[in-house]
């Protein structure tokens, strides 16, 4: 996550944060973010089958309806894209690498 603080001429600092795990603001480092949690395999094999539930799809989906969801390897993860492009790791289907989601920049619900 990425921090802009900023002070108003009243002095109140007002905080933004970012995740930089977005797919309209940051799409590479995503994927490659997708790739270390999910493999490679999971990336050239599957991605492409997935259709609603591949990154592409997920990001339709968002654009389109406010909210899409990627499926990582073999189902068991997933990662709601929102809207604006952020995409969160939901821990409910984490298998226990939330924490390793969170060092790669993942916003984790």
């Amino acid at each position: 996550m990425t921090e802009r603080r900023e002070t108003r001429p009243d002095g109140v600092v007002e905080l933004e944060q970012h995740y930089k795990m977005n797919l309209l603001t940051n799409r590479e480092a995503v994927i490659e973010a997708l790739i270390v949690m999910e493999g490679r395999d999971w990336y050239e094999k599957f991605q492409p089958k997935w259709r609603e539930h591949s990154i592409e799809g997920a990001l339709e989906n968002a654009l389109n309806d406010g909210v899409g969801v990627i499926y990582g390897s073999g189902g068991s993860h997933r990662y709601v894209v929102e809207q604006d492009g952020r995409v969160i790791y939901l821990k409910d289907f984490g298998s226990g690498q939330a924490d390793k989601a969170g060092q790669l920049g993942f916003e984790c619900n």
